[in-house]
């Protein structure tokens, strides 16, 4: 194994890496400071808390292909900082995946600006077989490169686009998206997102019939909490029996369901009693799967269908 010798010296003296994510931290604060980032903050907070994007004047002439000089303002100072700092961390949160990368520039109650880069592909197919659908709303604006896309509809209608810079276009998530077909320059997109109020999921939709090929938690909170689930399970927590007893009773329907399962896990008795009492409430959208978890556990535990007949006969 190679060591760079740069990474080798700061496991001596990590100096040089707080240094420099102070620099980039300085940037940030820097630039939030600034009248048109302060406006655009406060109005980011605002169409967050359920405002009207129409109310948010600056935000929305930003994503409708209006002067975008706030923006490039902080990415010029970042890439400023970053050139005397290769080693600096900017606190935004990014992701990256096979071929693009994302940045979150600022975030507000359920809004969020983000900066998104697809590096250049080639694709074989004319057009896309499946798309993500979701609840939320998406402002999309192209600041540079060039890419053959397809506003896909959950009904399977394909409309092609081509994107190029000041290409803009307004989404409503749980009806239509924007699929990248062919990139052929690096495309920087802005994109402000707003999730829905309530918390819904992520489906991956056969374009062809409508069938669901996968889903996810639209809100990343629905995520961290089915994980910690997760963990606790993990771990043998029993103790905790009786609080994701009472996560099942709250919340989407799939954390929910995590809970259930994971409670049964640690404590049968305490699960299955939280499984009769899902199968019991009339209008829950759990009611047929719970029901057809119980008869199953039930039919291979003669406890369980005791517990069972207890509440389905109680004469």
């Amino acid at each position: 194994m190679r060591i760079d010798t740069t990474l080798a010296a700061l496991r001596d003296d990590p100096a040089p890496v707080i240094r420099a994510a102070d620099a980039a931290d300085a940037a940030l604060a820097r630039w939030r400071t600034t009248p048109a980032a302060a406006r655009l903050l406060a109005e980011l907070a605002a169409y967050g808390a359920g405002g009207d994007l129409r109310e948010c004047p600056h935000l929305s002439n930003l994503m409708g292909n209006g002067d975008a000089g706030a923006v490039h303002t902080m990415l010029a100072d970042l890439c400023t900082v970053l050139a005397d700092h290769p080693l600096g961390q900017p606190a935004l949160a990014a992701t990256r995946s096979a071929g693009a990368c994302r940045m979150t520039l600022a975030s507000a109650g359920r809004a969020s600006l983000s900066l998104a880069l697809a590096e250049p592909t080639r694709c074989d197919a004319d057009a896309p077989d499946h798309a993500v659908f979701g609840g939320g709303q998406m402002q999309l604006r192209v600041l540079a490169g060039a890419a053959r896309g397809f506003l896909a509809s959950r009904d399977g209608e394909l409309v092609p686009v081509q994107l190029a810079t000041g290409f803009a276009c307004a989404l409503d998530l749980d009806r239509r998206t924007l699929e990248l077909a062919e990139v052929d320059s690096p495309l920087v997109t802005l994109r402000l997102h707003r999730r829905a109020a309530d918390a819904g999921v992520l489906q991956d939709i056969a374009l062809t019939d409508g069938a669901v090929l996968a889903q996810s938690a639209d809100d990343p909170r629905e995520s961290r909490i089915e994980m910690a689930m997760a963990l606790l399970g993990r771990m043998g927590r029993t103790d905790a029996a009786p609080i994701l007893a009472a996560c099942s009773r709250e919340g989407s329907a799939p954390r929910r369901w995590q809970a259930l399962r994971e409670c049964l896990a640690l404590d049968t008795a305490t699960g299955f009693a939280a499984l009769l009492e899902t199968m019991e409430r009339p209008d829950d959208p759990l009611r047929a799967d719970a029901r057809a978890l119980a008869e199953a556990l039930a039919s291979q535990h003669p406890a369980l269908a005791r517990m069972m007949e207890d509440v389905t006969c109680p004469a």
